[in-house]
């Protein structure tokens, strides 16, 4: 898995914890909080430092503010990629 990173913070989206709450059962964007509704267009990005920076994937999973790999939907990958890493 390639990890990519954003020019936002994770969870930074002006109506992120709305759309999360909106999302229900589907998993929200890590960004916007939309509803991901196709998994298969989505991307995926490691946050760490408790949810305030992206991580790649030599980040110390050992560490407390490691959050793991959570999805990024299409159009704020689109929108917000800075570098993509293979």
């Amino acid at each position: 898995m390639s990890a990519n990173s954003y020019t936002v913070p994770p969870f930074s989206g002006a109506r992120y914890k709305v759309n999360a709450e909106r999302a229900g059962y589907l998993d929200p964007c890590c960004i916007c909080g939309r509803a991901v509704k196709d998994r298969s267009k989505a991307k995926y990005a490691v946050v760490i430092d408790g949810g305030v920076a992206w991580g790649d994937d030599q980040s110390d999973t050992t560490n407390p503010g490691y959050m793991g790999c959570w999805l990024v939907g299409p159009d704020c990958h689109r929108k917000f990629l800075t570098k993509q890493r293979p």
